[in-house]
């Protein structure tokens, strides 16, 4: 059994120690005492499947501390801590100060910790930035005093415990073979079975940066097609995405049937995508880019298109209901995807707000993230937030499915009716059947023309 060290206990580096913690000893590290305090208590501070019940699987073997010395003695120390944008530049301060302690608590070691950036970094920054911080501090050289390594991590909000535990692979960047070995065989003993791709640091880098652009990718480019599709008569986006999925270099038979890859899911129109990681990377990576003097048009043309879809919508909905002035608009879903409490960057949260412009009565629902958005709306007037689906719903003018929860897939058509004044319904995530759902409601769908005359 190793120790391991993680310092700052956000998503990643909560999942990620946690995980560890099922074979080795993990010692938690955060400067916000109140998280320290609320884990110590056993309480999870996000919303994450099977989270709690791992956290109580493994609890004798996690710590959490705010107390840096307490990990002096690990042998890996995975650093996790935030690198958000500050305007469209990355924020390293966090990653610098954490790295900055990180070298003062391992000078003097006689052994040899590895450092693993687990954070993600724009390329070069472990190289350029973190390298010298880390050798100033510790009075060490890299390769000598202790290895560095770059780890990026490949979790999905809502699916983060079953990603860690079963990885496609493992990207792992160093400068040394040496470094690049240990951190190799750490993982070999710890999976089974894991295919681990060995690359340089500015690699390892680029590849995170890269697997985050490539999925925004196909869902602008599905948003896109949505686009041209609702303005042309009898097309339905998603019949026309379905048939391309089909393609067998996309989709592949085995026995008659599709195999149906992840892949597959991303190549959905919707009302755009939002969460911790793919705008911020996306506006770091262009960011970074611009600065070598090359302008990455594509990269900039998912941005633009992702940011256009709340208002393309708002547009529909104007169109169908005319002013918005005190008109009762709900919202179903305010996360950013189902399975998760993180409001980050949602497209339900930008909805809002448009709507709050426009002095509507929002009523919003969701099963987790209400207590989240309360905090992000606790300065503004005009917006309710109901535990109560049927209370959200009743008297208002329009409902906007924004988050396809399972919860909102199961509901009855026959509630839209009963409960709304004109059940205008916008399925922003195609979670009805159209055709079921035109005998109970005027319904908007993505990607389709509406029809009928305007609702005044």
């Amino acid at each position: 059994m190793m120790k391991i060290a993680i310092i700052g206990v956000g998503y990643v580096g909560l999942v990620s120690g946690l995980c560890f913690a099922k074979k080795h000893e993990v010692i938690f590290v955060d400067v916000d005492a109140n998280k320290i305090n609320l884990l110590n208590k056993g309480r999870i501070p996000f919303y994450e499947p099977n989270l709690n019940e791992l956290r109580r699987q493994v609890s004798k073997r996690a710590k959490f501390t705010t107390d840096l010395s307490k990990a002096a003695d690990a042998d890996f120390i995975f650093v996790c801590t935030g690198t958000p944008t500050k305007g469209n530049d990355i924020d390293l301060s966090h990653i610098k100060n954490a790295c900055k302690s990180v070298g003062k608590m391992i000078r003097g070691r006689n052994t040899y910790p590895i450092i693993v950036i687990k954070s993600t970094v724009v390329p070069k920054t472990t190289s350029s930035v973190l390298l010298p911080i880390l050798e100033k501090h510790s009075k060490k050289k890299a390769g000598n005093g202790f290895g560095l390594c770059v780890n990026p991590e490949f979790l999905r909000e809502g699916n983060a415990v079953e990603d860690f535990l079963e990885p496609d692979r493992i990207i792992i960047g160093a400068s040394t073979e040496k470094d690049s070995k240990l951190l190799s065989d750490f993982y070999k003993k710890f999976f089974n079975d894991v295919h681990i791709a060995a690359n340089n640091l500015n690699t390892a880098e680029m590849i995170k940066y890269c697997s985050n652009a490539f999925f925004p990718l196909l869902i602008s480019f599905s948003n896109e097609f949505a686009e041209i599709c609702e303005r042309i008569p009898d097309v339905d986006v998603h019949a026309v995405l379905d048939a391309v999925s089909m393609d067998k270099r996309i989709n592949q038979k085995v026995n008659g049937r599709f195999l149906h890859p992840g892949i597959v899911s991303y190549l959905k129109a919707g009302c755009g995508f939002g969460g911790s990681c793919f705008p911020k990377d996306l506006k770091a990576l262009t960011s970074f880019i611009k600065k070598m003097n090359y302008k990455p048009e594509l990269l900039q043309s998912i941005l633009s298109i992702n940011d256009s879809r709340v208002q393309g919508i708002l547009n529909r909905i104007e169109k169908r209901l005319g002013n918005l002035k005190d008109k009762k608009i709900c919202i179903l879903g305010l996360s950013f995807k189902p399975n998760t409490d993180d409001i980050r960057e949602s497209p339900s949260i930008y909805m809002i707000e448009r709507l709050l412009e426009k002095s509507a009565k929002v009523f919003a629902h969701d099963p987790v993230a209400i207590k989240n958005a309360q905090m992000h709306f606790k300065d503004r007037k005009g917006v309710v937030f109901s535990e109560d689906i049927s209370k959200a719903l009743e008297a208002s003018s329009c409902c906007i499915v924004m988050t396809s929860w399972e919860a909102y897939k199961k509901l009855d058509p026959q509630i839209f009716k009963e409960k709304m004044n004109a059940p205008l319904l916008v399925d922003c995530r195609r979670i009805y059947d159209k055709d079921i759902m035109k005998d109970y409601v005027d319904y908007v769908g993505i990607g389709l023309m509406s029809s009928g005359k305007p609702l005044k």
